[in-house]
């Protein structure tokens, strides 16, 4: 389960949207917003995460991360700092 840059810059956007959601969610138009792409690619990329457990969809069109998504994240920006 390599993480390639696109994905993990997809965690990041679903981290910080969730962060800053009311219910603490991410709606798939404020991530396609985020990262200025097409309904298509970040659809294809979040169904990817989450076969690979690190997003969740509790609701229709919301994602957040998983323990291991939000686990995953922290050590890529940890490693990176």
């Amino acid at each position: 389960m390599k993480l390639t840059v696109e994905k993990i810059e997809l965690l990041k956007a679903i981290d910080d949207l969730c962060n800053e959601s009311e219910y603490g969610v991410a709606q798939v138009k404020e991530i396609m917003l985020k990262l200025n792409k097409n309904r298509g690619a970040v659809a294809k990329q979040l169904r990817i995460l989450n076969r690979e457990g690190y997003v969740e969809n509790p609701l229709w069109g919301a994602w957040r991360l998983t323990e291991l998504g939000k686990k995953t994240l922290k050590e890529v920006i940890e490693a990176n700092v």
